[in-house]
């Protein structure tokens, strides 16, 4: 009792020392920079990733914010031999917090975005397709996930421009309130200290290194170097479009290439077909039909334009997904691929094969167009 006792004063010092530098810190930085950093101080201690005096919060509100802010962010940058091992399974991300409940990161890249999105329904945890990329390069969306470790909870918010959407493990988007009863956290708090001074640099230095690839990449090909480093390049920046044009213009049939392709934007499995193939690609067929649900336009203007004749396998998936809810999935986009299948590989219309309620969306969509 008295080794418990002497340990609750020690912890009580400790705690009062976090306070008083909170206090002193707050005077020289924003309260919720200086509360992120503190965080990830304690943290710090608490993986044992400083020693001695290091660890010592008194001695470093003594020294002043600028020096222990310097201090932890270095620290930070440097990783521990497990840490290390981890990286290779979880890949590049920035952990917010990390505890025996919550864990809460913003990944920096697909592997990342994968390991942490495992068993919920975001098109940004598959692993097929790298829907990452378009989110966080192309369209500089910011990711937060924010896990609960111990009911196996997963909740994604999706931040651009100082706008914010949340998601469940269902990918069905939730508001402020009900994400602060399931989580408790409030959700505009939550993303100030994710995407705090330090991470957005982190951030952008990801960004930075990508784009320096996507240069280096523009100019080997304005040089016409064509080598295994031009290769490599091109399969980290992942862009299925510049894969399908330099297969057009200079490969020709390229495994590894196609791999990246049918992980990429389904538009570009029948460029590919056309263009580099000459004809129907098999693997990019089984993969249009996996993802049919998501866009069953694109399965059928690959139908038109490469097959060009009636397909059972593509006319049946397409019946299939719209048979239940026909309003919500033929958008203007896909009935004009269902009017261009049915011109191309039908006759004329659906209705010749039974099915007139999708020639009068076809029509009705045109109207609203």
């Amino acid at each position: 009792m008295q080794v418990r006792a002497i340990l609750q004063v020690l912890n009580g010092f400790v705690n009062e020392g976090y306070k008083e530098a909170q206090l002193e810190f707050s005077k020289q930085a924003p309260s919720q920079e200086v509360n992120n950093k503190i965080n990830q101080f304690r943290d710090l201690v608490n993986r044992n990733q400083v020693q001695g005096a290091e660890r010592n919060i008194d001695a470093w509100r003594k020294q002043g914010w600028q020096h222990f802010n310097n201090f932890v962010t270095s620290k930070q940058g440097q990783h521990s031999k497990t840490q290390l091992k981890r990286s290779k399974v979880t890949g590049n991300q920035v952990i917010v917090r990390d505890d025996k409940q919550w864990l809460i990161v913003v990944p920096l890249d697909k592997t990342a975005s994968c390991y942490h999105g495992t068993g919920t329904e975001w098109c940004t945890a598959s692993t097929s397709v790298n829907y990452f990329h378009n989110y966080f390069h192309k369209n500089e969306q910011n990711l937060i996930y924010v896990i609960n470790k111990q009911t196996k909870g997963k909740w994604a918010i999706a931040v651009s421009a100082g706008v914010f959407d949340i998601f469940n493990s269902r990918d069905n988007i939730i508001d402020d309130s009900q994400f602060r009863e399931e989580t408790g956290f409030d959700a505009r708090e939550l993303v100030s200290q994710a995407l705090s001074m330090d991470t957005r640099s982190k951030i952008s230095r990801t960004r930075e290194e990508h784009n320096d690839k996507v240069k280096k990449l523009e100019q080997k090909a304005k040089n016409r170097q064509y080598d295994q480093e031009f290769e490599q390049l091109l399969l980290e920046i992942n862009d299925s479009g510049k894969i399908v044009k330099y297969c057009r213009e200079h490969k020709g049939k390229w495994p590894e290439g196609e791999r990246a392709i049918l992980g990429g934007e389904l538009s570009y499995i029948k460029q590919y077909a056309m263009w580099v193939i000459r004809g129907r690609w098999p693997e990019g067929e089984r993969e249009l039909l996996r993802r049919i649900d998501h866009d069953p336009g694109e399965a059928l203007h690959y139908a038109s334009s490469v097959i060009r004749q009636r397909d059972e396998k593509f006319e049946q998936a397409f019946l299939k997904v719209v048979r239940n809810h026909i309003d919500t999935l033929l958008s203007y986009d896909v009935a004009r691929r269902a009017e261009e299948y049915a011109e191309t590989c039908i006759g004329g219309s659906w209705g010749s094969i039974g099915r007139n309620d999708i020639d009068y969306y076809i029509h009705h969509k045109g109207e609203d167009m």
